[in-house]
């Protein structure tokens, strides 16, 4: 069993209230998204590459900033199942007009706190965030990236071209 770590990142919105260039989203490239003060965006994200037999978390991460020095942009951060249903909850500031600030949010090992996440789980989460408030001149919060980093198991073949294979336990199959 090998195990992954995946970035899923917005791949499209379900509503939109004050938010623009939701694209810019996708990397960490100085390149942001636009959040107006009255802001409330719920969005879709990318699914699973790959069948995991286990989800071992899921972690959200956001690297944004505000539009003003010293500024503070305070925003409430909810993961959605399929259906709009809110599953956690966290509130969190971004600060200053310096890219790079990275929030690192809640690792979460269960969907509902006793339910071992499913891959139907990831590949329907969605994200709201809403602007609750801002501080010292900032007018707008600015996303430049934002992904929920998921590791997995996967059961998969192993290919080797050439090398060694320690085995511990377990059973090689050999094809041609």
């Amino acid at each position: 069993m090998a195990q992954f770590t995946e970035n899923l990142v917005w791949s499209s919105d379900v509503s939109n209230t004050g938010v623009s260039n939701q694209s810019n989203t996708l990397t960490s490239d100085d390149n942001r998204n636009t959040m107006a003060i009255s802001s409330d965006w719920i969005f879709e994200l990318t699914n699973l590459s790959q069948t995991p037999t286990s989800i071992v978390s899921i972690q959200p991460k956001i690297e944004g900033r505000t539009n003003a020095q010293g500024g503070t942009w305070l925003f409430h951060h909810r993961i959605l199942n399929g259906s709009n249903t809110q599953l956690y909850t966290e509130a969190q500031a971004l600060s200053n007009d310096v890219d790079g600030t990275v929030l690192t949010l809640t690792k979460r090992t269960t969907s509902d706190g006793s339910n071992a996440w499913t891959e139907n789980d990831i590949n329907s989460l969605r994200i709201r965030v809403l602007n609750a408030g801002v501080l010292a001149g900032a007018i707008q919060g600015q996303i430049d990236h934002y992904y929920v980093e998921v590791v997995y198991n996967v059961d998969r073949l192993v290919k080797l071209d050439s090398g060694l294979v320690k085995l511990d336990s377990g059973l090689i199959k050999i094809t041609s």
